[in-house]
């Protein structure tokens, strides 16, 4: 069974308080897209730094919505692009699928 996004993290980090609750998903609704369509011009470009330091602050997401193995896989691609290789590229993308319709949803 795959990893689903959650809101119980964010939801700790509010501490009951309705408002920070929804700020924090509003920070993520409206930074998540820019930070991915900024991750894949980075692949078109086949700027393989670039694209870690993008990888890098999407995987801080991924932890906010509960992905604990998701940020496990963004570190780990983090680490091969530095070293060139784009091996986890394709199981990447798939968790900023999920991520993207999830964030769709509420």
């Amino acid at each position: 069974m795959k990893e689903v996004p959650n809101l119980s993290y964010i939801d700790q980090l509010a501490h009951e308080n309705p408002l920070l609750r929804e700020r924090l998903i509003g920070i993520i609704k409206d930074e998540f897209p820019t930070e991915v369509q900024k991750y894949k011009l980075e692949n078109h470009q086949s700027d393989y730094f670039l694209m870690s330091e993008s990888v890098h602050k999407l995987k801080h997401k991924f932890a906010l919505l509960g992905l604990e193995k998701g940020y496990h896989l963004a570190a780990d691609f983090e680490d091969e692009l530095r070293a060139g290789s784009k091996n986890l590229q394709s199981d990447f993308e798939d968790v900023l699928k999920v991520i993207e319709l999830f964030l769709s949803k509420i």
